[in-house]
């Protein structure tokens, strides 16, 4: 970030200097916002690519789950695992406009989409959430 602010400045001094000594622009002269550029759109893209790839490698990511409330637990079950989980263990609760996330810790979550919800299941998940004595922030 800083060599991102140390071109611009960079640039803005020579583009005063230039009125005053007569230069001009030369093609070279934008050479290192260009690296600056380019060195930003690689990290975006290795981020990007190394999440894709950390998503895929975990085949409970591409399977079916089936997700069961109580008061106490919630479990996850796919075609090869099932996994309890306890509510005082998990960190939070947070609704958005169109999921529900359970967060595990800090940085994991488990989303449910509301679209998938059938019936009264919205009002119901709702009501045991408030119920469940962890952080949350959900609609009204």
């Amino acid at each position: 970030m800083f060599i991102f602010f140390f071109v611009i400045i960079q640039n803005a001094i020579l583009s005063t200097t230039q009125s005053e000594t007569n230069l001009e622009w030369n093609f070279l002269d934008f050479i290192p916002f260009g690296i600056v550029i380019i060195v930003w759109l690689a990290i975006y893209f290795l981020t990007i690519s190394s999440i894709k790839k950390n998503i895929l490698k975990n085949k409970k990511n591409l399977e079916l789950q089936k997700i069961t409330f109580n008061r106490e637990t919630f479990t996850q079950e796919g075609e090869s695992f099932k996994m309890v989980n306890l509510w005082k263990e998990s960190f939070q609760i947070k609704e958005t406009d169109k999921w529900f996330l359970i967060y595990l810790n800090k940085t994991s979550a488990l989303p449910i989409i509301k679209e998938d919800l059938k019936d009264n299941q919205y009002n119901e998940l709702k009501h045991l959430f408030n119920s469940i004595d962890i952080k949350k922030s959900l609609k009204k």
